[in-house]
């Protein structure tokens, strides 16, 4: 009785279903609730007791993507979700595939570790297949578009510590287009000396870093330099990093820069560029300590830029003013997120004024509106 084991599964997910989020203030991540429900009521009431094997196996697969979706969209209240993060990724996203928001919905969701980033999510062939495959077993059409990334609960509000994201996003990106998986089938790819897991990161790396530039790598101890079959050592992906921002660094680091540039166009048709624009003394809420309100939305990838290098100079504005470490933490992501959240603002109705912005900055520093 083989089916029994996906009975069991049925009734896990029916009860994560009973303890759930099930009503949602956004538009489209109900149409996704509404659909993975439809899905899970399709699943229990097919005729999976004469399913083959494989047959079996897709409905397992299915019920595991209802309960991760769930459990992802599932947040206490509204405060929990990380709009300002997600509205930065989304910018990304569209960069890199066509409607890309249209197509996915990005949802950040937590764990209890101090450190742990990591990234769930079908690509686009993946999706392609599933689709009719459910259809048929399913009898609906399946639409699920989560990209879900997964981040320390306890820097839930942290922005210094935020930036993996981006990373993270990156090798969402490298699996939809098999970027490093096909340098890795080229002739010649093992005299690289580099596997292609550790491309993998490097890609990641300067995926991130178009977007926040030298901060992708910031948090790196450049000291600490354990050999992992996983990740490269710190010091050189410190340094593949510097050779993209800088356009020079030693042979190694330029050849794989080049190879993964390369490969990045004949796969995507987009380039591995630089794509932060660096902000205006104007502009900059660490020049001012006040949130601002940014004029183009893509400068707010320059906010963690900003963010990092304002942290590691201890001779910075905020850092002088702020000489309790927690205390400037603090306000560096307090001047992060109130920016955000001023241009999110204004990039939906586009109706702030320059008095309006002034004002508006002025409450925020003495706190008499909650940023």
């Amino acid at each position: 009785m083989q089916y029994a084991r996906l009975e069991l599964q049925i009734a896990q997910v029916e009860r994560l279903i009973k303890n759930s989020r099930k009503k949602f203030s956004n538009k489209k991540k109900e149409e996704i609730y509404t659909n993975l429900i439809a899905l899970f009521t399709n699943i229990k009431n097919s005729n999976y007791q004469s399913f083959s094997p494989p047959d079996l196996f897709y409905s397992k697969l299915a019920l595991d993507i209802v309960f991760y979706s769930i459990e992802f969209l599932s947040y206490k209240t509204e405060k929990g979700i990380p709009k300002r993060l997600i509205f930065c990724l989304n910018k990304v996203l569209n960069d890199w595939i066509l409607n890309g928001t249209d197509e996915y919905f990005i949802v950040v969701s937590y764990n209890k570790t101090p450190d742990n980033f990591f990234i769930w999510g079908f690509d686009q062939e993946q999706l392609t297949g599933l689709q009719p495959l459910f259809k048929s077993l399913f009898s609906i059409d399946y639409s699920q578009s989560l990209i879900q990334i997964s981040k320390p609960k306890f820097l839930s509000d942290d922005y210094l510590s935020s930036i993996p994201l981006y990373h993270e996003l990156g090798h969402f990106i490298d699996r939809n287009y098999q970027i490093t998986k096909s340098l890795s089938r080229e002739p010649g790819f093992s005299a690289h000396g580099i596997s292609q897991i550790h491309f993998s990161e490097y890609f990641a790396d300067l995926f991130a870093a178009q977007y926040i530039g030298k901060s992708a790598v910031a948090p790196l101890d450049i000291n600490v330099n354990i050999v992992s079959p996983t990740h490269p050592i710190n010091a050189d992906r410190i340094e593949v990093v510097n050779t993209f921002i800088d356009g020079t660094g030693s042979p190694r680091s330029m050849n794989i820069v080049q190879e993964l540039t390369r490969i990045t166009l004949i796969r995507t048709g987009s380039d591995l560029r630089i794509r932060y624009t660096n902000l205006s003394d104007e502009e900059n809420p660490f020049n001012s300590l006040l949130p601002q309100v940014l004029d183009d939305s893509t400068k707010l990838h320059s906010l963690f830029l900003e963010a990092w290098n304002n942290w590691l100079d201890p001779k910075s504005k905020i850092r002088t003013k702020y000489l309790d470490h927690s205390r400037c933490s603090t306000e560096i992501n307090r001047l992060i997120r109130s920016s955000i959240k001023l241009t999110m603002q204004k990039n939906e109705s586009n109706k702030f004024k320059r008095a309006g912005n002034y004002l508006q900055n002025i409450a925020l520093k003495y706190r008499l509106i909650k940023d």
